[in-house]
């Protein structure tokens, strides 16, 4: 299931056209070694323009794919291919076509857990989400630094409190556990 994209807009420098469209072409192998990646498109919109559409399950793995090698080598050769930075949109996915053909509906595409608040600090990105499929709630706390990811369930009537301080609702199958100073044990 696909939820979210991005549409990756590139502009070639003049003489640099067949370049940057082998440089594409030669990045497909990177990416099909990205799991999260599910699908990813390289195109030729005219003579000397590009885009990259691409499409994940969730924002983990479209974060996985910026921060991957493709990604890497764009930004290292952008000054020498590009005309200017790539411009890069980040998009939600409203249908998608499956492999079988058949398009499918709104309710199969979109994954039942919506965004209820998403706040950056101190390196760690936090999001409170909300689940239709049982009226649940849980936290996902992300670190920019090791790209590392952790998620858990928390009570409704604790969410925003979780959302804010969620390192104080980790339930204790994660291995840690707080002594009275509130230090890890």
């Amino acid at each position: 299931m696909v939820t979210i994209g991005l549409i990756v807009r590139l502009d070639a420098q003049p003489g640099k056209e067949e370049e940057l469209a082998t440089f594409l072409v030669d990045a497909l192998p990177l990416v099909e070694r990205e799991p999260q990646t599910v699908a990813w498109f390289a195109l030729k919109t005219s003579d000397s323009s590009f885009a990259i559409v691409d499409v994940f399950p969730d924002e983990a793995g479209r974060r996985a794919h910026l921060d991957g090698p493709v990604a890497a080598a764009l930004i290292e050769k952008a000054s020498e291919l590009l005309v200017t930075a790539p411009e890069i949109e980040r998009v939600d996915v409203l249908a998608a076509e499956r492999d079988e053909g058949r398009t499918m509906s709104a309710a199969a595409v979109f994954e039942p857990r919506r965004v209820l608040a998403r706040r950056d600090s101190g390196g760690l990105e936090v999001t409170l989400y909300w689940s239709a499929d049982d009226n649940s709630t849980s936290v996902e706390v992300w670190q920019h630094a090791s790209g590392e990811t952790v998620a858990f369930p928390v009570a409704r009537e604790r969410a925003l409190d979780a959302f804010y301080h969620p390192f104080a609702h980790l339930p204790t199958t994660y291995g840690l556990s707080l002594d009275a100073e509130g230090a890890t044990q």
